[in-house]
């Protein structure tokens, strides 16, 4: 659960920023490839990690595991990601 909250949050602070999964990617000192599996929930990052993407998108924690006002989930409204094609 944790990882696909987690994922969600991540591809639209980065997206709000204006950022590419490379530049994300350097700033926490991370592979964009890893960056792309913490976006698509398909792996959750160390404490270590998840400070560093903070710092990278310039958020705080809470703002980056969805956290508002005390409860899950934003109200904001999200940026669709791209359909994949098949």
């Amino acid at each position: 659960y944790f990882s696909g909250v987690l994922g969600e949050e991540l591809y639209k602070l980065r997206i709000q920023a204006g950022l590419t999964q490379e530049q994300v990617a350097k700033r926490a000192c991370v592979t964009r490839e890893y960056v792309s599996l913490l976006e698509g929930g398909r792996s959750s990052p160390t404490v270590e990690v998840f400070v560093r993407l903070c710092n990278a998108l310039e958020t705080s924690p809470r703002d980056l595991i969805g956290v508002v006002d005390g409860a899950q989930g934003t109200s904001r409204s999200r940026p669709q990601r791209p359909k994949k094609k098949p």
